[in-house]
């Protein structure tokens, strides 16, 4: 009898590899195709099964309605099934419709009253049936495959590269500084720090994360959620925070002094709220029926870049002078408090020199580096952020580079207290601009 968990691997080939893990949608515009895991599907499902609670509408004794598999008689479960029953069971089941109620199996945990509703058409009982007289079960879900063992490489450094030891001594000493890692690592060869944000790559391949193997290692940066790595067993792995929820926005925080904003999947305790709602299917306001107090209490301080916590501005004159436009806060910004995203179109670091060639003739431009394959250029698409002026003697706001869910954003956050109808103004980097 053909296993049809096998089948859906072979049938699901195309969506898998069109299929973005960081956004969760297909054909991605922004991380495009990106490379598939290493494990099969099936290997994947037996790991996900040891990690996995069964928690089954049996096990639970519940009973969906008149027509629920859990009405069959006892003897009917354990003699199996009659002749006419099986031709029932196999009826208007065609192999499609049988591969995506074997991946139902392993979605629903055998739950046949959820995988119903997926298939849509058909009744628990017709789907228990189908499973049974297929042999869709756990004993026929592919075991767990262990990856082949690799002889111990080298313990020999290499030049230019940093061994394990000292990445894991760079973590923690970047963290108890208050700064992330990236601005932490040190350049042996020239003696200088590198602040340069590394464009993020997750890491796919076998074994433990070391170098010559890990292009996380390689580049000197954390493993990241979507990293194929082990990440129970991975050095490098960035584990999240465990603060308790309004207390992220301090250097106690290692995902704050790492340069990162809270994770979902990896900040349990501060994201709590957030996890509770989503779980329901609900959508997640912090500011809900709440007051001022509370707010801070229980929603995580650390998610403004990912939850679009930004403030209200709008586009005026500028009391810069011959500045022209400006970008203005209609209320009130505390300091260190996120104000706004700084958005546009990402280009290349080729396609930025060659437009900053033009816009260095016209005295005007709009990019932003992002990491070291990636430039923001607002010029043509963007946000209000765009009419930003430069202030060296009175800025009162800064650019930060933040991690939200490993991609960089930039971010706009406030240098002290900010009162209502004020102008923004930052420090350009730029050595050509001139001083306001």
């Amino acid at each position: 009898m053909e296993n049809y968990f096998e089948l859906y691997e072979k049938s699901a080939d195309s969506f898998r590899s069109l299929f973005c893990r960081r956004c969760f949608v297909y054909d991605c515009d922004y991380h495009g195709c990106l490379e598939q895991p290493k494990l099969s599907i099936a290997e994947q499902n037996a790991v996900a099964l040891n990690l996995k609670e069964k928690d089954t509408l049996i096990n639970r004794g519940r009973n969906c309605g008149n027509d629920c598999f859990l009405g069959r008689t006892r003897s009917s479960s354990v003699n199996g099934f009659s002749k006419a029953r099986a031709i029932s069971a196999t009826f208007g089941w065609n192999k499609k419709t049988r591969i995506i109620c074997a991946r139902a199996y392993f979605l629903c945990s055998g739950n046949f009253c959820e995988m119903a509703k997926i298939l849509g058409d058909k009744t628990c009982m017709e789907v228990s049936e189908l499973c049974e007289y297929y042999d869709i079960n756990d004993r026929t879900l592919p075991k767990e495959v262990q990856p082949p063992s690799k002889s111990r490489r080298s313990k020999k450094k290499k030049n230019g590269r940093m061994s394990i030891a000292h990445l894991q001594k760079t973590i923690v000493a970047g963290l108890l500084l208050g700064c992330t890692l990236l601005s932490y690592l040190f350049d042996s060869q020239n003696g200088v720090v590198n602040s340069v944000q590394i464009k993020i790559e997750p890491c796919s391949h076998e074994g433990p994360c070391e170098q010559g193997v890990c292009s996380c290692v390689e580049d000197g940066i954390f493993c990241s959620k979507h990293c194929h790595c082990a990440h129970d067993e991975c050095k490098i792995f960035f584990p999240g925070c465990q603060c308790q929820r309004g207390r992220c926005r301090t250097k106690a925080c290692p995902c704050f002094c790492a340069g990162r904003e809270c994770d979902l999947d990896l900040c349990k305790v501060c994201c709590a709220d957030e996890i509770t709602a989503r779980e329901k299917g609900e959508a997640y306001d912090c500011n809900a029926d709440k007051t001022k107090d509370e707010k801070q209490q229980t929603s995580c301080q650390n998610r403004s870049i990912a939850l679009g916590r930004q403030k209200h501005v709008r586009m005026g004159r500028s009391n810069l002078g011959a500045a022209g436009w400006g970008l203005f806060v209609d209320e009130f910004v505390a300091k260190d408090e996120f104000i706004i995203e700084y958005i546009g179109e990402m280009v290349t670091q080729e396609e930025a020199d060659r437009r900053g060639s033009v816009y260095d003739k016209v005295d005007r431009s709009y990019l932003f580096n992002l990491d070291t394959k990636t430039v923001i250029d607002s010029t043509r698409k963007g946000n209000k952020t765009r009419f930003i002026n430069h202030s060296k003697k009175n800025p009162n706001c800064a650019c930060k580079i933040m991690n939200v869910s490993s991609d960089f954003r930039i971010g706009l956050y406030a240098t002290h207290d900010i009162q209502p109808h004020t102008e923004v103004r930052i420090l350009y980097l730029r050595q050509d601009v001139v001083d306001v």
